[in-house]
């Protein structure tokens, strides 16, 4: 036999939370605790909670506590399991208005959550599934799914997800990724909103949908942070992100809260500063992307709102500038690299980009934009806009219309007619029919990518300059050519052929994961693959390959963990989509036991005595041996630990009484043809200990095995605690034999 020994380190403990568990157990695997609460309450930085499947009806609250950002404190769903936190026998309180409550809190992750079923009649309560207020740092919310919240009252409000910054501290460092919220009812208020004092933030892959108000809200100068020195400058969401998210089917036309309006954005700015929108793909809502202040005097300020994909909503697809004059102001915001499809569906007029009251000093650039039917371009119905500037748009209209329409400060423009200058006086200003936009199939597949030939193409600012991170809409370079394109998408920047049939078999023995996969067309320059850990772990890479491989062999697995990969070729710098999701658990060890027995017997004292169970020992992962020596009545327990070149040499034992003899065992673990020797010494008296495999049919167990070494039937010796791992071959099964001085012979076979 071989042996293979292992450990894995951690900076905190695992422990785990199931339905059936007790709050007075330890919290292991197999004694789990009952509430979430109860585990919250019991760890701290470095920990892992595992809450396995189940339904948990209890409020979840983390207060002063966390972790360190080296070290976070995680609370997530146990691999390949799906916990529920449901309220549906719980109501909101002034005390506890959500499922999941942080407050004062740093470092810590949640995720792989189902919260659901949290509602009330009251105006006065605000039920969320979700909500943060306080000094809060490094706060990440990942992989949730949230549905069924809900207000009944109709001046009531939700939320699913709530960031209030209420502090001077406020909340920082906040990654809000990868939850599905949808079928939320929300009264006044929004799925997600972060409102107050919260900067340094990302929202990035989210799924909302059908939800009856705003889907994504930043919003600032509520009085959230109510500070009469600094409230003027921190209240207010600030310094962040909002990517990659996709968002449709919000719409207020059934809340009661509007009348029978259609008001509600897919992604809105209200008095927030210095955030990138980008790369989000939102359709089907009332607004696409609104940027505004609704506080009289106070202005939505820097936000860049670029390589967005924004089709058929319902009213407009850009909104910017208050919605009536007694309202706030935008000033210096760009809208750039924007793929704007029929938006204003309902067709009420206000064209694909609205500017609304006081729109200052703001640059709408590099848009390609295609109009419905009444094929207005961009109104404006107000007189307060200054310094701004539409430069390198292309403007689509339908077949069957005559050209382009705009509106400007209360005046409308039909085709043919001169433009303000704000509209056309930059350097490329070009309207044709919407065919001429070169889309692939916008209409059918929804694939707003340009076509071969597409007038967009390098038709950009020569003087362009990529922004920070700046990527077009499918994560690729942003310029390919000489000049950059028009539209959300860059032709040239195609990705390479998506891999297929990516899979993953656990070697035997469970040592290694080897992977494999298909590529069907070759225009690529590498591979890239990565691995996550559990079914909600972030992916991480794992590996960069050659274009010719077609296999990898994950070596870095350990017993008993999930593992997801992915895989996607890269041609450059551009990436495809990522292949199929393969999963594998790699197995927990099983145990294996050995013994001795032997026929006739072998004393230097007594060479007719019997005895049986000649050794019993287990290895534990830091390669320490503990295991009982047995010879007729002499029984001692055995100490020892290996050098690391696979030697175990124990200390000598004293047979006492009438025959005190000095007995030693020196073992050695190799990997060739004999993998076990060693010797037993007996006062002057040796024997020899060998292990080999016996060739015979193939084992059907085969694998990586937990070493547990007991002594055969009856022995009656005790099992040392630890562990290893015995790798079994695939033909015969491992075998030893001591060959004694009298001719007599012990055997031990491995067994599962």
């Amino acid at each position: 036999m071989t042996a293979w020994f292992g450990c894995a380190l951690t900076s905190g403990g695992e422990f785990h939370v199931s339905p059936t568990g007790s709050n007075s157990a330890s919290g292991s695997s197999s004694a789990p605790w009952l509430t979430i609460q109860h585990a919250v309450d019991s760890t701290g930085a470095g920990d892992v909670v595992k809450v396995h499947t189940g339904i948990y009806e209890e409020k979840v609250r983390f207060i002063a506590t966390g972790g360190t950002s080296a070290h976070p404190l995680i609370i997530e769903a146990a691999d390949g399991e799906s916990p529920v936190i449901d309220g549906t026998n719980l109501s909101p309180t002034f005390s506890a208005t959500a499922l999941v409550e942080f407050y004062q809190a740093s470092d810590i992750v949640f995720r792989g959550f189902e919260l659901r079923n949290f509602r009330t009649t009251s105006q006065s309560q605000t039920p969320s599934a979700i909500f943060m207020s306080g000094d809060c740092v490094g706060l990440t919310i990942e992989n949730n799914r949230i549905h069924d919240i809900e207000t009944l009252h109709a001046n009531g409000n939700a939320h699913g997800i709530a960031c209030y910054g209420d502090t001077e501290g406020g909340i920082s460092e906040l990654t809000i990724r990868g939850n599905e919220l949808y079928d939320l009812v929300l009264g006044s208020s929004e799925a997600m909103v972060l409102n107050g004092n919260v900067f340094d933030f990302t929202v990035s892959e989210n799924h909302v949908h059908h939800c009856n108000n705003i889907g994504i809200d930043l919003i600032g100068y509520e009085g959230t942070f109510d500070d009469p020195l600094l409230g003027p400058t921190m209240d207010r969401a600030r310094n962040g992100v909002v990517s990659d998210n996709l968002v449709h089917h919000i719409d207020t036309v059934t809340n009661p809260a509007y009348g029978g309006d259609r008001s509600a954005a897919g992604i809105y700015v209200d008095g927030g500063a210095d955030i990138v929108i980008e790369r989000n793909q939102i359709h089907r809502c009332n607004i696409g992307v609104e940027v505004a202040s609704e506080h009289s005097g106070k202005a939505a300020s820097r936000i860049h709102v670029r390589e967005n994909v924004i089709w058929l909503n319902h009213i407009g697809g850009i909104y910017t500038g208050g919605y009536n004059t007694n309202k706030g102001f935008v000033e210096d915001c760009r809208f750039t690299h924007n793929t704007l499809w029929k938006n204003d569906s309902d067709l009420t007029d206000t064209g694909e980009i609205l500017l609304q009251h006081d729109v200052r000093t703001s640059v709408f650039e590099h848009n390609i934009v295609v109009s419905n039917a009444q094929a207005l371009m961009v109104a404006n119905p107000f007189l307060a806009n200054t310094g701004n500037a539409f430069d390198y748009n292309f403007y689509g209209y339908p077949s069957g219309q005559p050209g382009a329409r705009f509106s400007w400060k209360k005046v409308d423009y039909d085709p043919g007619d001169d433009l303000p200058n704000e509209l056309d006086g930059g350097d490329l200003f070009i309207t044709g029919l919407e065919s001429t936009a070169g889309l692939v199939d916008p209409s059918g597949a929804e694939n707003f990518r340009l076509n071969s030939g597409a007038y967009p193409i390098d038709r950009g600012d020569p003087a362009f300059v990529i922004g920070s991170g700046e990527l077009d809409a499918d994560g690729n370079n942003r310029v390919v050519h000489s000049r950059v394109d028009l539209g959300a998408y860059e032709f040239g920047s195609t990705p390479p052929s998506i891999p297929s049939d990516l899979s993953v078999t656990p070697a035997t023995p469970q040592s290694s994961a080897p992977l494999t996969w298909i590529l069907g067309v070759s225009d690529h320059t590498g591979f890239e693959l990565q691995r996550a850990l559990g079914s909600s772990g972030a992916f991480e890479t794992l590996a960069n390959l050659a274009p010719e491989d077609r296999a990898y062999e994950d070596e870095a697995v350990y017993p008993g963990q999930f593992y997801r990969y992915r895989i996607r070729a890269v041609r450059d710098d551009i990436p495809s989509p990522f292949s199929n999701e393969a999963s594998v658990t790699i197995a927990a060890p099983a145990a294996v036991g050995s013994g001795a027995t032997i026929q006739g017997g072998f004393s230097p004292a007594d060479p007719g005595s019997d005895f049986r169970g000649l050794l019993s020992f287990r290895i534990d992962n830091r390669l320490r041996m503990t295991g009982t020596f047995v010879m007729g009545s002499f029984r001692r327990t055995v100490t020892g630990r290996f050098d690391g070149t696979g030697h175990l040499e124990l200390p000598p034992l004293v047979r006492t009484g009438l025959d005190p003899v000095e007995i030693s065992l020196d073992l050695d673990f190799d990997s060739d043809d004999l993998p076990l020797t060693g010797t037993v010494m007996a006062g002057a008296e040796s024997a020899a200990l060998e292990g080999g495999a016996v060739a015979r049919i193939p084992n059907p167990f085969a694998g990586l095995y937990t070493v547990a070494l007991v002594s055969p039937e009856g022995a009656g010796m005790p099992e040392a605690p630890g562990y290893g791992w015995l790798r079994v071959p695939a033909r015969g099964a491992a075998a030893f034999t001591l060959r004694l001085p009298d001719g007599k012979t012990v055997t031990a076979k491995s067994y599962v």
